[in-house]
């Protein structure tokens, strides 16, 4: 019976497919962020909007990550009862690192408007894969009030200090694996460490260590903030460090840099493009997030503290004024690219909503007469569903009109039709349930196979027991 048994197990070892399962990597669900409005800085401002024509324009078919790139343009109608300047500020979610000024248009009677950067916080609570908590927009003066004119004074380091940056030229001659350590006792000593281009760390009271691979030739570059110390180099096979490796020679150099100077240089070089003229609110971000790091990590940073601060998505205000004269109208106008939100839970191809938030707009002196059109494209043609009454007056493009401020923020949704079928959602579980069918597809034909083999064995083996 056993050898019966065995040669079954055999049988449908050798009929099962043993093959690389490789799942799509690509989300089903990516939340994008809301738009929003041009707010006053002044909470008493005297500034009223007649009236707003609200655009948004899928129809150039722009891509960015997940979604599509909608254009959003506002263009209003405002007034002032007296004389006055008003400082506006005009809300943005993004990173520093996806942040080109020149998508950004600000005009006044046609004539472009200089504004100022401002950054401020990361936006918590966006751009994740689960719309299962409500994101409640963050209040406008929260947004103010963590945005600062002022630099950043760090707690760790004093930003006008100067620091040592070190660098250790390394030449691999053997072929073994090469892993670099710099062991560092830093006993009695008042010292911080910025790591630029290793691959791991570690401390253990006064001993910390850096550890980095090399291949064939590498600069490995860190910063001391403080109290220096003679720097040592070591080699091994491997990160156990249980085997030494001497087939590799450096070279170490040593500079003095200042240290401002020297992170906004790494915050130039990770963007690669210049950030002289915004260099305080650069400062502002990169600095915060390596102090912290320092605070938190017993006198450590790494160069991925500064990309995080560089492509996280945050709050960004683009600050200007504009003059008024007494009942006099002015046509301001702001246009720019924004995200969406992909969902594809329930279908094969997405489907793409996009927020606006109209609600802040009740923060002018008065507001009334809006006018909003959505161009869709051509890939997604159909304005699936919407928070507000949208008329479809002609193809691709829907129009909708309100004499006072809507009371429910604008949110709405495109798709390739013009409605969700029951076969679209069929499809889209299928899709979704592909992994688990393609394991059944393989699971189930060497199971069945096993249990006809072993039913057959199972038979023979009573037949066997009779004549016996």
């Amino acid at each position: 019976m056993k050898k019966v048994l065995a040669i079954a197990l055999a049988s449908a070892l050798l009929l099962t497919p043993f093959s690389k399962v490789l799942a799509n990597s690509a989300p089903v669900y990516w939340e994008g962020y809301p738009s929003t409005v041009i707010m006053s800085v002044d909470e008493d401002t005297d500034i009223r909007v007649d009236s707003e024509k609200l655009l948004f324009d899928l129809s150039e078919g722009l891509k960015g990550g997940y979604s599509p790139l909608c254009r959003i343009t506002a263009e209003y109608v405002m007034s002032a009862g007296r004389d006055t300047t008003s400082t506006m500020a005009f809300p943005y979610i993004g990173s520093l690192q996806s942040l080109y000024e020149g998508e950004v248009s600000i005009t006044a009677d046609g004539e472009e408007v200089p504004f100022s950067l401002f950054f401020g916080e990361p936006a918590e609570g966006y751009g994740t894969f689960s719309d299962s908590e409500k994101k409640d927009p963050q209040p406008f003066s929260s947004i103010l009030q963590a945005v600062s004119k002022t630099d950043y004074e760090p707690v760790s380091f004093d930003a006008d200090e100067k620091a040592t940056l070190v660098s250790i030229d390394v030449n691999k001659t053997g072929s073994s694996s090469l892993m670099i350590s710099v062991p560092m006792d830093l006993q009695g000593k008042d010292t911080d460490i910025i790591a630029l281009d290793f691959n791991g760390y570690s401390r253990e009271g006064d001993r910390m260590e850096l550890k980095s691979w090399v291949d064939s030739t590498d600069t490995i570059e860190f910063l001391v903030i403080g109290d220096r110390f003679d720097v040592a180099v070591e080699g091994y096979i491997d990160a156990t460090e249980k085997e030494k490796n001497d087939g590799f020679t450096y070279e170490i150099s040593e500079d003095e840099v200042d240290i401002r100077d020297f992170l906004l240089k790494e915050g130039e070089r990770l963007l690669g493009r210049s950030i002289a003229d915004d260099s305080s609110q650069y400062w502002n971000v990169m600095a915060r997030e390596v102090d912290r790091a320092i605070q938190n990590n017993d006198g450590f940073a790494s160069i991925d503290e500064l990309t995080s601060a560089l492509y996280t998505d945050r709050y960004i205000l683009f600050i200007y004024s504009v003059d008024f004269m007494k009942e006099t109208s002015r046509e301001i106008s702001v246009s720019y690219l924004s995200t969406g939100t992909m969902d594809k839970r329930e279908t094969t191809t997405p489907k793409y909503t996009f927020s606006y938030l109209l609600s802040p707009a009740s923060l002018w002196n008065g507001f009334k007469n809006l006018n909003m059109e959505i161009r869709t494209s051509e890939t997604e043609p159909y304005l699936l569903e919407s928070t507000l009454g949208f008329e479809n007056t002609a193809e691709r493009n829907y129009t909708a009109s309100f004499e006072a401020l809507p009371d429910k923020d604008l949110v709405f949704t495109v798709y390739k039709s013009e409605k969700v079928t029951l076969s679209d959602r069929f499809n889209g579980w299928l899709s979704r349930s592909y992994g688990l069918i393609f394991m059944l597809t393989l699971l189930l034909p060497p199971i069945i196979v096993f249990a006809i083999l072993f039913l057959i064995a199972r038979a023979v083996w009573k037949r066997r027991s009779k004549v016996d």
